[in-house]
């Protein structure tokens, strides 16, 4: 899968550099990242095999937990495409302000 993209997720991790989760943070998110981009994931149901702890929004949104559900990373994946779209990566707290839906990077 072909990820848009990585550099809003570095500087989002950087922004948590005096946090006390940012190694484990930092870590996750290079893991998550190394991981999809290598995956041919054709539906949710997949995802969801994958990692169990995975919230489907709907058939092309999903929610992966960070760091023991302490942060939350939203994606839009066009499956035809094998493109995951970052919509969203923060804390528990500045997920709960959005709406998973329809949040897109920049809102």
């Amino acid at each position: 899968m072909r990820i848009y993209d990585l550099s809003t997720l570095n500087r989002f991790c950087e922004t948590q550099k005096s946090k006390p989760h940012y190694a484990a943070l930092k870590s996750q998110v290079k893991q998550w990242y190394h991981e999809a981009s290598q995956a041919k994931w054709a539906s949710t149901a997949e995802i969801k095999a994958r990692y169990a702890t995975a919230s489907i929004i709907t058939a092309e949104r999903v929610v992966f937990n960070l760091v023991s559900n302490h942060y939350r990373l939203i994606v839009k994946i066009d499956f035809d495409w094998s493109i995951i779209f970052v919509c969203f990566i923060g804390t528990h707290k500045e997920y709960d302000k959005v709406d998973a839906r329809s949040v897109e990077y920049g809102d």
